[in-house]
């Protein structure tokens, strides 16, 4: 399978949130930015809005601290969380240097942009 990638330019990003509600209600049905895998962060003293998500590293720090193998790269190139062998412990979302995991608010365990 090829791999994919979203290619953000924090250039055009307004902070409308768009992306938040259209990955929240992709996954959930939910249109709430606490369900969104991508978080936009704003930095006021720059007036500039970051769209957060998983940079798919190649070498994924969260997958090789996972107590539980949970997290995984598909053969899409996307890091994945298998939710059934995820047991919250956050560790992932601790080592991930860009901040990009996200918690799901159902169940407590990570979640992140699988393309």
């Amino acid at each position: 399978m090829e791999e994919k990638v979203i290619f953000v330019d924090p250039d055009k990003c307004t902070g409308c949130h768009s992306c938040e509600m259209a990955c929240s209600i992709a996954h959930f049905g939910k249109n709430h930015p606490k369900y969104s895998r991508i978080r936009i962060r704003e930095f006021r003293d720059v007036n500039t809005f970051i769209p957060v998500t998983c940079q798919q590293c190649e070498d994924a720090p969260c997958i090789d601290v996972c107590p539980r193998n949970a997290r995984r790269r598909e053969p899409s190139g996307a890091v994945v969380t298998d939710e059934d062998s995820c047991i919250g412990c956050l560790t992932c979302f601790q080592a991930c240097p860009y901040g990009a995991p996200q918690i799901n608010p159902e169940n407590g365990k990570v979640m992140t942009c699988d393309l």
